[in-house]
């Protein structure tokens, strides 16, 4: 079950990307958008190496497997881009506006 969740944000974090990446060709995406989903894909990411890293156990952390090689560069990009409740705190009309964009 933790494998299939796992695959299943980095799928949906890759449908995310290629879709503001195609509006970004298109010139119709904004920077709060490519903001928002960086944002999104960097807590995932940081997410899924620590279900990894617990998967593994002791395995977690030893060199072999790169778990925490990779869990601890994504703590790194975590603390200064700060925390995803700061992010949305800063661009509450923002995502307002995003939200109404995917509606309509």
């Amino acid at each position: 079950l933790k494998l299939a969740d796992m695959l299943t944000e980095i799928s949906l974090g890759l449908q995310a990307c290629l879709r503001v990446t195609r509006l970004k060709d298109e010139n119709k995406c904004s920077p709060q958008q490519i903001s928002m989903i960086k944002r999104n894909s960097c807590g995932k990411s940081l997410e899924i190496a620590r279900k990894a890293r617990d998967m593994l156990g002791g395995n977690g952390i030893v060199e072999d497997y790169h778990v925490m090689r990779h869990m601890c560069n994504l703590e790194t990009v975590n603390t200064y881009e700060g925390d995803l409740s700061a992010f949305y705190s800063i661009y509450p009309f923002s995502l307002f506006i995003y939200l109404i964009d995917l509606i309509s």
